[in-house]
């Protein structure tokens, strides 16, 4: 077995990680999401039908004068992506800010084009986040990302980006729970 260089595999990982600066509304939404827990006791785990297809999932904070306020929001309704004269499906997570402005939107991709399977193999992921849109075929591409604050912001730390993705996934698989229960409810005609 050859022994390693820990300076050097330290330093290729340095060389691969990428930081994706945001403005601090932004990086504290993003911050809240990935730190809040994902206990179902909590409510902003709950999910709220908008609509058949529309789900949404909300947090609140309590300001020091005891007024309760939004935090964030997340909604999670399907799409149709036009390609090549075909309309195909897939999802689109939004992430607003506590006043409604959006901060970050990952679109996932059910279906794809024969031309795209066959010659890179599409991305199934695609979040936008401030000036950046990172497309990924796994979430797992999305580990050597990091969103930090352009400005000062007390205790910050960089967050994973793929750790905000697997958040945002954990969402959907709350949503799409109930929108397969909807869908299954209407079809059984109840």
């Amino acid at each position: 077995m050859s022994e390693s260089n820990p300076i050097q595999i330290q330093s290729q990982i340095k060389s691969q990680i990428k930081e994706i600066e945001v403005n601090k509304r932004v990086y504290n939404v993003v911050r809240s999401i990935v730190d809040s827990s994902i206990k179902p006791k909590y409510e902003w785990n709950k999910p709220i039908g908008v609509s058949e297809n529309v789900v949404k999932f909300t947090k609140y904070k309590l300001l020091p004068n005891n007024v309760e306020v939004k935090a964030w929001e997340i909604t999670i309704e399907p799409i149709v992506i036009q390609r090549e004269g075909l309309k195909l499906t897939g999802t689109v997570i939004k992430v607003f800010d506590g006043v409604g402005n959006e901060v970050a939107d990952l679109t996932i991709r059910d279906e794809f084009t024969v031309e795209e399977l066959d010659t890179s193999g599409a991305n199934r992921y695609s979040i936008a986040i401030g000036d950046y849109i990172i497309g990924a075929k796994s979430i797992h591409e999305y580990e050597y990302y990091f969103i930090k604050p352009s400005s000062d912001v007390p205790y910050a730390k960089p967050v994973s980006l793929a750790t905000f993705v697997s958040k945002l996934m954990f969402f959907f698989a709350k949503a799409r729970g109930v929108t397969q229960n909807a869908n299954a409810s209407e079809a059984s005609g109840i």
